[in-house]
């Protein structure tokens, strides 16, 4: 068989005046509307040329998620070298027996001849000893999911001899060849590709373009998607706007919906994605059972961790795969096999696009979607720490992105887990300074409690839900809503516990200290200094609370200037914590800031420096450096040494407050964007210009959001 071929192909190259078209068997024409992808499309030509050593060199799969656009990118870069190669074939592979009818269709092409009586696979082998002697060519072997199929019909790859494959698998290596991800489209590519295929002009500050931001970021910026969108604002809906609001009314039936006419990719959204779930359900049940799991959890990025740290409220199903990691493993391989998720080994977190989440979800039964929604309450409250001390506030803020988002979707549970863990999340968001994701739990939480029976508990839990609302409301600058209702809580407090009780006294404290913050101060110290005398009286001079709300008292009188009558409180109040709690106790450090801050009021820089250099190091080792804490006390020392005209000494320490606040609240947040007023102050004073420009455009970003 050899040697005929070798004859055969030598035979076929005497005639080297084959038209252009002889050599061009791509089934379909170029795509004018191709929007975007220059990049891609320039890695995958480096990509195709390079020789690197010990690598799969010139033949490269593109890989992604279904929808993404593999097939029209290697269509793309097709017809763009066109003129490069000396011939381009083009296989479909998604059986073998298409791919074996590839083979056939390029050998009549290519008009090799003696094959009239050859079997499909004798056909193919003789097609890939030819391309051998064949100087100049690329074979794109389109939609290889399944790299059986291709088991000993790949061709052999040279410096200008090329095989593009397209592919949902990103094991590439089992090909073999090298891989290249076909990543989502951009913003901007997605509104320019929605814009041409919907016929609609969309340009920038306008409705039109604030819509079709929701809209591509709605769609995660999925090709398949938007070509989807545009047909149905194109065809129905006739502009952005009314699409918009039907979507977010029934984006199920817009996912199913398939438009009208010839159509390269015939297939809907949902279609896609419900083809492969159909494959794995038959597989691998355990995967199954993990797709919907990640169907309620963070697209962005699942850890693994996580997962094994709430494998106690897993259910026996959920457990048995988690508890064998060579049957998770596998159940990990098979979603990634079909792209329905991303698979970091080294990060150790799996991804999925936010429309794959949808579209399982949709498929599932409402008593299949309850089941994963008890999953996802009981692994959180397993997974996510029950309190905040230095060693779980790493866990809890790594922790975080996997259970907020995914709680809040959830609203049906009125179980001692669902409140728990809600209750739980809240608390931690509001001592690290997320105070809107706090008010949303503290909403969602008032809201369930709401709709369930009265009873003492109940109602006890309904107060706490309330002040913890309220205290967000206080650290957004909401002050008028934060005071009422702190009056409804003390209220509920009087009539439920009655005058003496603490969670009464509290009560009072918690609103003298929101009217404090309105200024409204009369008021404020009236209801202080009465608090002050009842609980010296209950509770005792020396009771943490006593303590505590002495030292708000003084907090009131500094606001009016009275700094020596703060002062003198704030010391008896500390030096009887110190005797009481000790010189390491929470309450202790903050009543040591609460007096320095006083001291600067009053002008005593000098004391002060020592205290907060004290109070930091003792902070930063019980708290932790990443404590708010430890960052207000840092930022407040760094403050101080710039007002003893000490910028060098400030300057690190300013810094230092601010790339830790950028990281754990982001930019825009307040704290924040205070700390980059300090810095800016001490850049100014030291002359650095141009790292002062540079803070000032952050500082204005920041500020206008």
């Amino acid at each position: 068989m050899t040697t005929g071929l070798v004859a055969l192909t030598a035979q076929h190259k005497t005639d080297e005046r084959r038209p252009l078209e002889d050599k061009f068997l791509v089934p379909y024409q170029q795509n004018p509307r191709f929007t975007g992808r220059t990049k891609l499309l320039e890695a995958l030509k480096d990509k195709m040329y390079t020789d690197v050593p010990r690598h799969f060199n010139h033949r490269v799969a593109l890989y992604g998620i279904g929808g993404v656009g593999k097939t029209q990118c290697a269509l793309e870069y097709a017809y763009l070298n066109r003129d490069v190669y000396e011939r381009i074939y083009w296989i479909a592979a998604t059986t073998q027996a298409s791919l074996l009818s590839g083979f056939q269709r390029i050998a009549k092409k290519a008009q090799l001849p003696g094959l009239e009586n050859a079997t499909l696979t004798e056909i193919a082998e003789t097609v890939l000893a030819w391309l051998r002697s064949e100087k100049s060519w690329l074979v794109v072997i389109d939609n290889l999911d399944d790299v059986t199929v291709v088991d000993g019909l790949l061709p052999e790859n040279g410096p200008e001899k090329h095989t593009l494959i397209t592919t949902r698998n990103p094991n590439t290596l089992g090909i073999p060849a090298e891989a290249l991800e076909v990543p989502l489209l951009t913003a901007e590519d997605s509104i320019e590709l929605f814009s041409v295929l919907s016929l609609v002009p969309i340009h920038p500050d306008t409705p039109e373009w604030q819509t079709a931001v929701e809209i591509v970021k709605e769609l995660g910026y999925l090709p398949l998607a938007i070509e989807q969108a545009a047909a149905y604002v194109r065809e129905i809906s006739g502009d952005l706007k009314s699409y918009y609001e039907e979507y977010l009314e029934n984006h199920k039936k817009l996912y199913s919906w398939v438009p009208s006419g010839n159509r390269q990719y015939s297939y809907s959204v949902a279609t896609t994605w419900s083809m492969s779930f159909h494959v794995v359900r038959n597989s691998n049940p355990s995967a199954v059972r993990l797709l919907r799991l990640f169907s309620a959890l963070n697209p962005d990025g699942i850890l693994i961790q996580f997962l094994l740290d709430g494998v106690k409220g897993a259910g026996e199903d959920m457990q048995s795969v988690f508890s064998n990691r060579l049957e998770m493993a596998r159940a990990l391989l098979e979603l990634e096999k079909f792209s329905l998720i991303k698979w970091d080994r080294i990060g150790k977190l799996v991804g999925i696009h936010r429309l794959i989440q949808t579209v399982v979800t949709d498929e599932m039964t409402s008593n299949e979607l309850e089941r994963i929604q008890e999953l996802v309450i009981n692994m959180s409250f397993f997974a996510f720490p029950e309190s905040i001390t230095p060693d779980s506030r790493p866990i809890c803020r790594r922790y975080e992105s996997q259970v907020v988002e995914a709680l809040l979707k959830i609203t049906g549970f009125a179980t001692f887990e669902t409140y728990t863990v809600k209750h739980r999340v809240a608390r931690f968001l509001h001592d690290d300074g997320k105070y809107r994701d706090a008010e949303r739990f503290s909403r969602q939480l008032i809201s369930m409690t709401e709709q369930g029976p009265e009873t003492p508990e109940t109602v006890n839990n309904l107060m706490i839900y309330y002040d913890e609302l309220a205290a967000s409301y206080l650290n957004e600058g909401r002050m008028a809503e934060a005071a009422r209702i702190r009056e409804r809580v003390l209220e509920g407090r009087r009539k439920f516990t009655g005058e003496a009780d603490p969670s009464t006294l509290v009560a009072i404290n918690n609103l003298s200290l929101t009217y404090m913050y309105q200024d409204r101060l009369d008021e404020a110290i009236k209801l202080q200094e009465e608090l002050v005398a009842r609980c010296k009286r209950i509770l005792g001079e020396e009771s943490r609370n006593t303590l505590i709300f002495t030292d708000n008292l003084a907090l009131s009188y500094v606001k009016l200037n009275r700094y020596k009558d703060a002062a003198k409180l704030q010391e008896d109040a500390l030096g009887k914590s110190r005797k009481v709690f000790g010189e390491e106790d929470e309450t202790t450090l903050e009543l040591t800031h609460n007096l320095a801050m006083t001291y600067i009021r009053d002008g005593r820089l000098a004391k002060v420096e020592g205290m907060l250099r004290e109070l930091l190091v003792s902070r930063s080792r019980i708290l932790g450096e990443d404590h708010p804490a430890s960052l207000e006390t840092k930022h407040l020392l760094a403050n101080t040494l710039r007002e003893l005209r000490k910028p060098e000494e400030a300057l690190p320490l300013a810094e230092e407050v601010l790339a830790k606040r950028s990281q754990l609240l982001g930019e825009k947040h307040q704290v924040t964007v205070n700390t980059m007023g300090l810095v800016g102050l001490i850049y100014r004073e030291l002359g650095k210009v141009s790292e002062l420009n540079v803070l000032e455009q952050r500082f204005l970003k920041a500020k206008s959001h």
